[in-house]
């Protein structure tokens, strides 16, 4: 009589338990999914504005230049990121190697350089 008791019932309960652990594990991997991020790239959004401000005509010619070489060493050296990456280090970094190779732009010189 005691082994009877002792024994798990059989049928539905099981049946229940064995899906519990196959749900957890489907609702831990949906948490563990990273949202995508589908913010533009660096190199689009420059391509946009650069190309909203020469069609208004708002740089001079050697602005123009300027700028392109400044964004195209920004793409080099931060890489292609996305805008949603783009923070105070990303910015640190582009300054930084600026200031290490003693070519820092006026358009981005810190108050007090000059």
């Amino acid at each position: 009589m005691h082994q009877e008791t002792a024994e798990k019932p059989q049928g539905r309960p099981q049946a229940q338990s064995a899906t519990k652990p196959h749900a957890e594990s489907q609702l831990r991997k949906q948490r563990a999914r990273k949202p995508v991020d589908d913010s533009s790239r660096l190199s689009e959004a420059i391509k946009l504005f650069t190309a909203e401000k020469i069609r208004v005509k708002a740089w001079k010619p050697h602005e123009e230049a300027h700028n392109d070489f400044a964004y195209r060493e920004l793409i080099k050296i931060v890489g292609d990121i996305r805008l949603s990456q783009f923070d105070g280090r990303v910015a640190l970094k582009y300054k930084q190697h600026f200031l290490s190779v003693g070519n820092l732009s006026v358009a981005i010189t810190p108050s007090g350089y000059g």
